[in-house]
């Protein structure tokens, strides 16, 4: 069974005395945390949270112990009026609400006044040497910001939701060295281990949904059981709590891109029936432990629930959900829909593309505005209505041997190859990978104009291609003005010069995909340029658009990545 951290359920707490001596402690706010848990975050979780990130005030600890910890950080709690018996609380609150401390081990000290019990300070220990964390919070909020940015164009927070889910599942292995008996690294039970190592166990899965949804505007906690050494999430849709358990949706051992959706969105009765149990030992919020309603069985009987008929992951793109159906032929079929959060019988959708057998393990996958999917001989890809399917990679596969699976990170296609589904439990199958080369557009390829910019123009493009699009007398000119012969090869920055009736001495100049020096190659140089576009070191709205690889109207990391792998491989 997948274990819990005990780092979560143990967590030490050792007093030590402040004499006041006459030091003045504040009588002006009094805290109840049980009754106010809302007042508490905004009054004293929320004074505090620059604290962690400000390096000044933690310091060394030196006392020697077999805890691998370099800092101890203290917060002054003196002058907030909080009784001592109360701080456990803060303390679980904190690890509760707030999955980004994930630097912090799980231990903590406070100090209080003996006269009146109030609290002085709270100490929290560091899971990792002081000159690590601003790099991790910097790997981890990077990470996060990603995941957020494409899950905050969803439409609704059910979409959102099975965004967040299905980001979880596709990315992260649950670890192996717990699998195999052992503890695994401490950064394995938070939310870094998901986001970052794409390595968890279930407190990490947990955490990093309730981390992402969070920051989406959706409310979401945690349920453990002690009977089962488990923890998962409940997340609030609507006026209604509902199961959510991306570590049991996420295949053992791990198959690259499969995800299950039998503990997505269900009742208490509709989990219990999938092995959970001991629900009620503990549903931790606010620091406490709280019973919810989870009764509601309006997701139950989702078709994304029947196995039979729903095969593989979804994907989302363009307000519309993109999933696999196997159909009565024997193969299983990319189909896309508006709405995902319906029974079988309410599912309307559209059929786009003819997949593989329905006895295989489809991998389906979005990436730089195409469909990626698997057959039994290979990695495909298409555009969204279907058209123009191209085998991306066809590995070379011994008799009886099919490809499961798909993933696509960095650039990378990740998938599996084997002869026989009925192992998937037994042996853990080997991943392969391969890259995609990202296209630049061909020479076929439409041009676009941006006031005075030309643009949308593919790499290698000639200066005749250019001056066919327009019927009045023109020519080309390099950066220097130098007017340009009909098979020299464009470059960014280069200028079209109209005359004649269509428009007197009208100048446009050109941008051409990749090439964001002017040179008319695509080399180390453009991907220097680009870079410091994006970061506004250059302002120039024509690198922006020779930058845009993918299309999509704008430069971003995507495109800058795009451009590496054209130059480098």
């Amino acid at each position: 069974m997948k274990k819990i951290a005990s780092v979560f359920l143990f967590l030490a707490i050792v007093f030590s005395v402040v004499v006041s001596m006459g030091i003045s402690v504040s009588a002006d706010v009094e805290y109840d945390v049980t009754m106010n848990p809302e007042y508490l975050y905004k009054d004293i979780i929320d004074a505090v949270y620059d604290e962690f990130y400000n390096f000044s005030n933690y310091y060394e600890e030196t006392e020697t112990t077999d805890v691998d910890y370099d800092f101890l950080i203290e917060i002054d709690l003196s002058h907030l009026n909080i009784n001592v018996d109360d701080v456990f609380d803060i303390f679980r609150t904190l690890f509760c609400q707030y999955p980004e401390f994930f630097f912090l081990d799980g231990w903590m000290s406070a100090s209080y006044y003996p006269d009146t019990g109030m609290s002085a300070s709270i100490y929290f220990r560091t899971a990792y040497h002081i000159d690590e964390i601003p790099e991790m919070i910097e790997k981890f909020e990077a990470s996060a910001s990603s995941v957020l940015e494409e899950a905050s164009k969803l439409k609704t927070d059910l979409d959102k939701i099975l965004f967040v889910h299905n980001y979880i599942v596709m990315n992260t292995k649950y670890n192996q060295e717990v699998i195999d008996g052992g503890d695994g690294e401490y950064r394995i039970y938070t939310a870094y281990g998901v986001l970052v190592d794409r390595d968890a166990v279930c407190q990490g899965y947990a955490s990093a949904f309730n981390y992402l949804v969070r920051r989406l505007g959706i409310v979401s906690d945690y349920v453990i059981s002690d009977e089962i050494n488990h923890g998962w999430n409940i997340v609030k849709v609507g006026n209604y709590w509902y199961h959510l358990d991306a570590t049991w949706d996420d295949p053992l051992y791990d198959y690259v891109g499969k995800i299950y959706y039998d503990n997505f969105l269900t009742s208490e009765a509709k989990i219990i029936e999938t092995g959970h149990k001991g629900i009620n030992d503990k549903r931790i919020t606010n620091g406490t432990s709280t019973n919810y309603n989870v009764s509601s069985t309006r997701f139950d009987d989702l078709f994304l629930h029947n196995e039979t008929e729903f095969r593989g992951n979804t994907a989302y793109h363009n307000g519309k959900w993109y999933f696999m159906m196997n159909a009565n032929d024997g193969y299983a079929y990319i189909c896309c829909t508006d709405n995902v959060f319906v029974t079988q019988s309410q599912l309307s959708y559209d059929v786009v593309v003819k997949c593989t057998s329905t006895n295989d393990i489809p991998g389906l996958y979005i990436y730089e505005d195409r469909l990626y999917y698997t057959k039994r001989s290979g990695i495909y890809t298409c555009n969204f209505d279907g058209t123009d399917e191209t085998a991306v990679y066809l590995p070379s596969l011994a008799s009886g041997e099919r490809v499961y699976g798909l993933a696509i990170r960095e650039g990378s296609v990740f998938f599996n190859i084997e002869k026989n589904y009925n192992t998937a439990n037994k042996v853990h199958p080997p991943i392969y990978s391969c890259k995609i080369t990202p296209p630049v557009p061909n020479s076929n390829a439409t041009f676009s104009q941006s006031e005075t910019i030309i643009w949308n123009i593919p790499y290698g493009t000639k200066a005749s291609e250019i001056l066919n699009m327009f019927s009045d007398d023109c020519y080309i000119t390099d950066i220097s003005g130098k007017k340009l012969s009909d098979d020299s090869v464009l470059g960014t920055g280069y200028m079209v010069k109209l005359n004649g009736n269509q428009s007197a001495n009208l100048f446009l100049t050109i941008a051409v995909t990749g090439d964001a020096n002017g040179d008319a190659l695509i080399n180390g140089k453009d991907v220097i340029r680009l870079k410091k576009y994006l970061k506004q070191i250059e302002t120039d709205v024509i690198y922006s658009l020779c930058g845009d690889i993918n299309g999509d109207g704008k430069l971003t990391d995507a495109d800058i990545s795009s451009l590496v792998e054209i130059v480098y491989n």
